[in-house]
């Protein structure tokens, strides 16, 4: 923990400021603290620890970048997912989809929306996080073969 919860926090920060070029730092520390994990602590490693450092690194960068994000864009937020909606499915004439985006526009709505946004994305990381501990640790298996 000690290692990877600076480098968690500091991709977590890369990735709510600017996203493409976080999400690779993330990867790369991540690739770096299983590494070096494996080599301050001998033995063999499973891929089911590489899978919990990963997924620990995930999480930390998650709550990281939400933070930031919330802090930096907390008024705007809204007015840009409503905007982007509507650009999105203006010329749709279905009027279930008309009733979705007034559902949407209303408090109770964009919280429900952003409530399951967000927790879909914390389970994409998650998963991402955890396969690439996982594969680390099997790709570095392999190499010291």
């Amino acid at each position: 923990m000690r290692l990877a919860l600076p480098l968690a926090a500091v991709t977590g920060a890369g990735i709510g400021v600017i996203p493409p070029i976080g999400l690779v730092l993330f990867f790369a520390a991540l690739i770096y603290c299983v590494n070096r994990y494996g080599r301050v602590h001998p033995g063999t490693l499973s891929p089911a620890q590489g899978a919990r450092l990963g997924t620990f690194n995930g999480l930390i960068s998650y709550v990281v970048a939400v933070i930031l994000q919330v802090a930096v864009n907390h008024g705007e937020y809204r007015q840009q997912m409503m905007a982007g909606l509507q650009r999105r499915f203006a010329g749709n004439p279905d009027p279930q989809v008309q009733q979705v985006l007034h559902w949407a526009s209303t408090d109770h709505g964009f919280l429900v929306l952003l409530i399951w946004g967000m927790v879909l994305l914390l389970v994409i990381f998650l998963v991402l996080s955890s396969f690439a501990g996982a594969m680390t640790i099997t790709l570095l298996r392999r190499e010291k073969r």
